[in-house]
This record gives structure tokens, sequence and C-alpha cells, in this order.
């Protein structure tokens, strides 16, 4: 436990600071934090851990993108989020094929006390039980402990030979589907871990934000003569990116390292698209 984990960025969808009361996520200061972080900790000489999903947490694809209709876009947008900034990253299991929230139909597929306990609560304040479990469903701790989906088409997944002690819930990703795919998800994960070994520039160089407006971020990753541009849209709708015209002309005609779309504009990004950039 030799590294600092912030969990602040967890709770900028929390309304007044109370996880069971359901809000839209903050971006500025989601974003904002991000900066703060990487900024202190690179003038400090520090070190941070990157992460997004554990066993006390929803699926982040469930809950900052659109994991339904953008499913490979939002996984691997997340991915090269954690994987570029200044630290270490983090894999939570099932995150390397986009595992999302369970969704869950009843309360009693929920294991958890704490949130068998509070949709009695809910009930209590008012609450009906469809509201009650959306709520619980859109916060549960369960949402990150349902068991790993290795194959479609087998009893209980792959995972074991007998029921587990959770389900897996309205589940559409699976690992044998997943390497099977066009697009697959942890072949994406795969391609950014060899860029992490391979460029200095990720996994020792410092880090300047370059744009955050509305859902956009962009920043740069840089060691020595080499210098790489992430761009990132936490939107479902292409977005006109607002960076500085010398930062467009560093890079209008760079290498294109990851992208997790077929085509780029370095002025505009689609849904959900995440690229790196080397000069």
């Amino acid at each position: 436990l030799s590294m600092v984990f912030n969990f602040h960025h967890l709770k900028v969808d929390y309304k007044d600071g109370q996880k069971w009361v359901l809000d839209e996520v903050r971006w500025d200061e989601l974003f904002g934090l991000f900066d703060e972080w990487q900024s202190k900790m690179q003038e400090h000489d520090g070190w941070s851990a990157w992460f997004f999903n554990n066993h006390d947490q929803p699926r982040a694809i469930s809950r900052f993108t659109d994991d339904i209709n953008y499913h490979y876009e939002s996984s691997t947008l997340l991915a090269t989020l954690t994987h570029m900034m200044r630290g270490t990253p983090y894999i939570y299991q099932g995150e390397e094929i986009g595992t999302s929230n369970p969704r869950f139909e009843t309360i009693e597929e929920y294991v958890d006390v704490e949130s068998q306990n509070y949709y009695k609560i809910l009930l209590d304040e008012g609450k009906t039980p469809i509201e009650a479990l959306h709520i619980i469903s859109e916060r549960s701790r369960d949402d990150g402990r349902t068991p790993v989906a290795w194959e479609e088409n087998s009893p209980y997944h792959g995972f074991s030979t007998v029921e587990p002690w959770i389900g897996f819930g309205k589940i559409s990703n699976f690992y044998d589907r997943d390497l099977n795919s066009d697009k697959s998800i942890y072949k994406y994960y795969q391609e950014l871990i060899k860029l992490r070994k391979n460029y200095k520039a990720i996994s020792h160089g410092d880090y300047k934000k370059v744009d955050s407006i509305y859902q956009t971020y962009a920043f740069e990753r840089m060691y020595e003569d080499e210098h790489l541009l992430v761009m990132l849209n936490f939107t479902g709708s292409e977005i006109d990116l607002e960076m500085p015209q010398e930062v467009v002309e560093k890079y209008k005609d760079g290498e294109i390292l990851i992208n997790n779309y077929d085509d780029f504009d370095i002025k505009a990004l689609k849904p959900y698209q995440g690229v790196v950039i080397r000069k």
C-alpha cells in the first residue's frame, strides 16, 4: 500500500455528497481533479494510481459513458485515459472486456447488505419500488462484484461449474466473444500496454493540460523530444475541440499511435473517441 489512491473523482455524480442521490456528472470538477492531481504530483515528484473501477464501485462504463449505444468506444475511451496518465494504471476484473453494471431486475438479486438496507430506506422515504431499484442499480457495490463472463454459451459462462454467489445480470460482454471480435476491447488494452512500455513520454514523461472544455479533455505527455497529445470526448456527439492553434499546428501531421475509430480529425472528435498522436 505504498501508492496514493484518490477517490474524489468517484463522487462527482453525488448530489450534495450523498451516494444514494443520483445526479449528473460534474465534468468540470472531474477534469479539474485530474489536472490538479497530475500537476501537483509532478511538481513534487509524486506518483499516483489511476483507476475507475474496484469492488466498491459501480462500473465506470455504465456510470461515465454510454455502455449501450457506444460500448466499444466507451470502454476504450476510459482505458485510453487511465493508461495515458502520469502514474500507474490499474485494470479491474472484467474492465478489459467492457463489463457493464448487471442491472438486476429484482432487489433479491443483490447480495450486498448496504444495497439491501438502503433499498428499504429509499422505500421509507417515499420512492416507488421501480425508483428505488433504479437507484440501487446505479450505485450498488455489487455492480463491480459480478463474476467474469469467460464464455458466452457455457453454464455459468465458464466462471464455475456451480452457481456463483451472485448472478451475472444483463451482460452482453464475454471474453470469448470479445477476443473474436473485429473490435476487441481486450486487444485494445494490449495495445495501450505496449505503448506504455515503448514510449517514455507515457511511462516517465511530464503532463500538461491542453483543454477541458465541456466534456472533452486533452493533455500532452512529454519526455525530452518525444511529445504526445491525448484527446478524449466523453459525449455521445461529435465535438469541435477548442485547442490552442499552436497545439493544432504542432500535431496536425503527427503519427496516430492509437485511435478507437478508423478515422480522425484533429479539430473534431466523434462520440466517445479517444486518440493519441505523436509529434
